[in-house]
């Protein structure tokens, strides 16, 4: 028998309802029950190990990065929006006379303005993970000092749900591999026309190397592999990308000044803005950094489920500190440090982990289901056909970005 409240031992202690448990509960009292629990002889003399308990720790990191860096919105009853894309000013058109500009007194008025759109739509994905003990094992794991089997893998199945989104988020550009059914990746957003030119294709990817830097291919599919992909990338549809054709060169801080510099120009919110990569990369930042100053600039954010958000000492002071760039936080992530295996161009052997800039006003996951948990019980064994319990997480979700050349990728690196 098990009191697991104090409300529970008031109520078998006085409900004479339960005079039959409290008799059974002193006489386990008085056989030492309480105290000795389960017997294990062990070694050849049979010595008596008295056990208490059986707790257990786990070895697994399940801290979550990703998921939790980008915002969330709810998908609403439309897997789509509109994109503005052309009808404006720009510093090359400025002064044609096809926008407002100065008018002398006998000019004409001049012509109008007319803003293009494209529509975007994407799917949205289901992801799941499931467990199933048999009755045997959960009829087991209830007596003795038996570990609490079903709760144990319960609390690790929930944990890993999320860090398995977080390493699909971190996948590489060219890994498409039943992509149509788990959420995209940051890589191919911010990717472009310019690494259309050299990715391969290659061992379980479904899909080319170039086609593979399309945008919602499953969706709309925007093309990017119809431009030169010239400079940073010169397609409607292309993130600020500076690689090096998949050859490794040595990372310098003017790599990152000019992919920042880019983002600025495109328009990019800055104070909405952070720097993300893996632990490897983050040790480089931060010696390029140190040896340029004397004292290296910190910030205090905090990184909560819907994002990333500065802190000031403001009343009472949280959040953690952490490396920053010209104001940019410098934030790691576990998963984008675990997908840097070899993939040829695509992704070179020993390089380091590739640096993202992104602009959180553009970027966010579209939440179609939250996460939602379902479990059976013992009147679901004629259903399963089985004497077995088992439960499921599911969450429905996507990577939206709304505009990629406000986000940047450096890629190719090394020390």
């Amino acid at each position: 028998m098990t009191l697991d409240t104090i409300k529970d031992f008031l109520d078998i202690s006085v409900n004479p309802r339960k005079v039959a448990e409290r008799e059974r509960l002193w006489a386990d009292f008085q056989s030492g029950a309480w105290f000795d629990k389960a017997d294990m002889l062990t070694s050849d003399s049979n010595i008596r190990q008295v056990l208490y308990g059986a707790p257990y720790f786990s070895w697994l990191n399940y801290h979550s990065d990703l998921w939790r860096l980008l915002p969330k919105k709810p998908a609403g009853d439309r897997l789509g929006f509109r994109l503005l894309t052309e009808g404006g000013a720009t510093s090359s058109t400025a002064t044609t006379g096809t926008y407002a500009q100065g008018m002398f007194q006998t000019d004409t008025i001049t012509s109008t303005v007319k803003a293009t759109f494209i529509t975007v739509y994407y799917n949205m994905k289901w992801m799941d993970v499931s467990l199933g003990i048999s009755e045997r094992t959960l009829f087991e794991s209830e007596r003795d000092d038996a570990v609490d089997v079903w709760n144990a893998n319960r609390q690790n199945a929930m944990e890993q749900h999320i860090t398995q989104i977080d390493l699909h988020l971190a996948r590489n550009v060219n890994a498409t591999s039943r992509a149509t059914v788990i959420i995209d990746t940051i890589d191919r957003h911010i990717s472009g026309s310019a690494e259309a030119t050299f990715l391969p294709s290659g061992s379980g990817n479904s899909y080319s190397g170039a086609t593979a830097v399309n945008i919602y291919p499953w969706g709309r599919n925007l093309a990017r592999v119809s431009a030169s992909g010239a400079g940073y990338g010169n397609h409607a549809y292309d993130a600020v990308v500076d690689d090096n054709a998949g050859v490794l060169r040595s990372f310098d801080l003017d790599l990152l000044d000019g992919v920042i510099r880019q983002v600025r120009l495109n328009g990019a919110n800055m104070a909405n803005f952070v720097i993300l990569t893996g632990a490897d990369t983050a040790d480089l930042l931060s010696k390029k950094i140190e040896s340029k100053q004397r004292i290296t600039d910190v910030a205090r954010v905090t990184v909560g489920v819907n994002g990333v958000t500065r802190t000031s000492d403001v009343g009472v002071a949280g959040g953690f500190d952490v490396l920053t760039y010209k104001g940019i936080p410098i934030l790691e992530s576990k998963s984008i440090y675990r997908n840097r295996a070899s993939e040829g161009l695509a992704n070179p052997a020993n390089g380091y982990s590739r640096i993202y800039g992104i602009n959180l006003d553009d970027a966010y996951i579209s939440v179609g289901l939250p996460t939602v948990y379902f479990e059976t019980d013992r009147s679901h064994w004629l259903l399963l056909d089985r004497l077995r319990k088992k439960a499921l997480f599911v969450t429905a979700a996507e990577l939206v970005f709304r505009r990629w050349n406000t986000s940047f990728k450096i890629r190719d690196i090394t020390a």
